[in-house]
């Protein structure tokens, strides 16, 4: 299906600490839960084509963004799967 990541360490440096304080301000009322931090084009493009079917049924919009668009195909250190 493609490379994933849910770890807030592979966000760039600014987007990680911005994104460990809006955590930390939503979980005092909220469970959190991150799903997607880094998702490669591939992935994205089967999210994208998965969107598309399900607002077609239901209305609802789950992603915008095709591959290469989403601010999910982006990581610091242009992000490797060990």
């Amino acid at each position: 299906m493609g490379e994933i990541s849910y770890d807030l360490r592979d966000l760039e440096d600014g987007f990680e600490n911005k994104a460990h304080i809006l955590i930390a301000k939503m979980e005092k009322k909220y469970t959190i839960c991150v799903c997607s931090v880094y998702r490669s084009n591939t992935c994205q493009d089967r999210i994208y084509a998965i969107s598309q079917r399900v607002e077609k049924v239901t209305g609802l919009t789950i992603t915008t963004q095709k591959g290469g668009i989403s601010c999910h195909n982006h990581a610091k250190n242009e992000f490797q799967l060990a």
